[in-house]
């Protein structure tokens, strides 16, 4: 009624004032049963559902000019629910009065609680469906294995595979469930449809995950030495859902965004356009937003995707979180994993425990785990690598070895089979892709060679270091007779210990020096030590005719 009244009040002053050719900026509307003595300029007041305006310019003036409201249309009521209103009622109107109505439209089963709307699902809209069990007493090998369908044991130091031909499809989803018993060591491995391996299993359990088979090869179940267990297993086609709890469509026709209609059971929601959401067995606590996003999930738990195609061959990968287009897209078992920015891991199939953050990072991997990457581009080379951490821009591009750190745009992108280096600083790096122990600190400098320390730039003047200075190495070796290098000495410091008659004594460097400067002190001024000779790989002291100790230290200047 409000509604109808401003609307008719809106067209009423704007033709009123084209009419007399003003308008106002200013409108008070009153209503009441007598008209008011005073007014001001473009008042309007409803007496009897009639309309009045004041067409006076003057304050305290009145000049009323009427118009009459034509009464409105009531609502009828259009039934109970949604799917019986008539068109052009309102379903479940409990009046049909103009001024007040109120509705409950419902979905579905009866007895919704009025203002909420309920969609009740069946078991179509709750979970994929299972077909018939495809396992049977036919057509299994089972050489070294004791028993018989469905319960096999593994036989003394067995390693030969349980198989069973199946009728499996290329492309089409299966459940498969396996029970291990009586398990005290060893573990086996399982694969189906040309997924393999699908689990490796090392505990008396119950297994049941997805497989979107790859080929036509049927169950095989491939013990260790050790194995002492027996397995019962049980196959069994997926039908996806075909019915949605709720389906939204574009213009024309097609489906833009369904909403699937889990158990409640489960905990997980899935929205998205194309979405199969094969959820079986144990899976649960999974969260798809997105076209695609964990489309294939079968038996995963805890996973959560957001983003065109994040996390879509997910089958019974864990505790995954993919958050951009195609995050994660191809990981099938891998778990822990973390992806956010557009492509990040999307070629990690089973690798765990992985973090990358930014666009393309850590796009590469498949199998590799614990790695860390921050940044676009970081990483992305790396397919197999362990325990590599990038920071930065492009920071270990090529890396493809273990053990990595750079830290700064560009930092280490050199580096590719190498391995254990440690390079801070932007645009600092290896100067060959398999060099390995390098220890880089600093801003655009290079490790030219393995197990190298590269600290400051070409215009550091001064390094400071606080407290003792503790070098470590293997002791140099000397060739001289009556002289020996302490136990405690390394290439760069140490001490020479003369006997009783030695003059003279040549110490060899472990490894060589470019331009090493050696400096000399003595316990005793009497044994008088100089360099007679100084070389890349040695030096020559000669001393008095005397027994002491002479305290070295080596600098290589560059």
């Amino acid at each position: 009624m409000r509604k109808k009244l401003a609307l008719f009040l809106s067209g009423f002053l704007l033709a009123t004032g084209l009419m007399f050719g003003r308008a106002h900026e200013t409108t008070n509307v009153r209503h009441g049963s007598t008209l008011p003595p005073t007014c001001n300029p473009g008042d309007v007041f409803v007496k009897s559902g009639v309309l009045y305006y004041n067409h006076s310019t003057s304050a305290g003036t009145c000049s009323w000019v009427s118009t009459a409201v034509a009464s409105p249309t009531p609502i009828a009521s259009g039934g109970t629910d949604a799917t019986s209103a008539a068109a052009g009622t309102v379903p479940n109107a409990t009046s049909s009065s103009a001024s007040s109505w109120t509705a409950t439209p419902t979905l579905g089963a009866s007895g919704t609680t009025a203002g909420r709307l309920t969609i009740d699902a069946t078991s179509a809209t709750d979970a994929p469906a299972l077909g018939s069990e495809l396992t049977s007493s036919s057509g299994w090998t089972s050489t070294g294995w004791t028993g018989s369908y469905d319960s096999w044991t593994n036989g003394s130091s067995n390693t030969f595979a349980l198989s069973e031909t199946l009728p499996i499809s290329i492309g089409s989803l299966y459940q498969f469930s396996i029970t291990t018993t009586g398990m005290s060591a060893g573990s086996i491995t399982v694969s189906l449809g040309g997924v393999s391996p699908i689990q490796s299993i090392s505990s008396n359990t119950t297994t049941i995950f997805g497989v979107d088979a790859a080929g036509t090869a049927g169950l095989s179940i491939t013990p260790t030495s050790s194995f002492n267990g027996t397995v019962t297993v049980s196959v069994k086609k997926i039908t996806p859902i075909s019915t949605y709890g709720l389906l939204l469509k574009d213009s024309t026709g097609a489906t833009s965004m369904r909403f699937s209609q889990e158990l409640a059971s489960n905990a997980s929601i899935f929205v998205g356009g194309g979405a199969y959401n094969l959820t079986t067995g144990t899976a649960g606590m999974n969260t798809g937003f997105g076209v695609h996003a964990l489309e294939l999930e079968t038996s995963g738990l805890g996973n959560s995707a957001f983003g065109f195609d994040a996390l879509r061959n997910n089958q019974t990968g864990q505790q995954n979180v993919a958050f951009g287009t195609y995050a994660l897209v191809n990981n099938t078992t891998g778990t822990d994993n973390s992806a956010f920015g557009d492509d990040a891991m999307n070629s990690n199939t089973i690798g765990e425990n992985n973090t990358a953050l930014g666009q393309g990072a850590l796009a590469g991997n498949t199998t590799g785990s614990q790695n860390v990457a921050v940044g676009l581009d970081t990483l992305v080379s790396s397919s197999t690598a362990i325990n590599g951490t990038g920071v930065g821009f492009k920071a270990l591009h090529d890396s493809t070895a273990y053990n990595n750190t750079a830290v700064g745009a560009y930092a280490g992108q050199t580096i590719g089979e190498g391995q254990q280096n440690t390079i801070v600083g932007a645009s600092s790096d290896v100067s060959a892709a398999a060099n390995s122990n390098c220890v880089v600190v600093g801003y655009h400098i290079t490790c030219t060679a393995s197990n190298q320390t590269v600290i400051g730039t070409a215009s550091t003047t001064q390094a400071l270091v606080y407290g003792h200075a503790v070098s470590h190495g293997t002791a140099p070796t000397t060739s001289s007779s009556g002289c020996a290098v302490g136990s405690a000495s390394n290439d760069r410091n140490g001490v020479i210990n003369l006997s009783s008659g030695a003059t003279a004594c040549v110490v060899t460097f472990n490894v060589a020096y470019t331009a090493p400067v050696v400096m000399l002190t003595p316990t005793t001024a009497t044994i008088a030590p100089y360099l007679s000779a100084v070389g890349t790989t040695s030096f020559t002291v000669v001393v008095a005719a005397t027994s002491g100790s002479v305290y070295f230290h080596v600098e290589d200047v560059q």
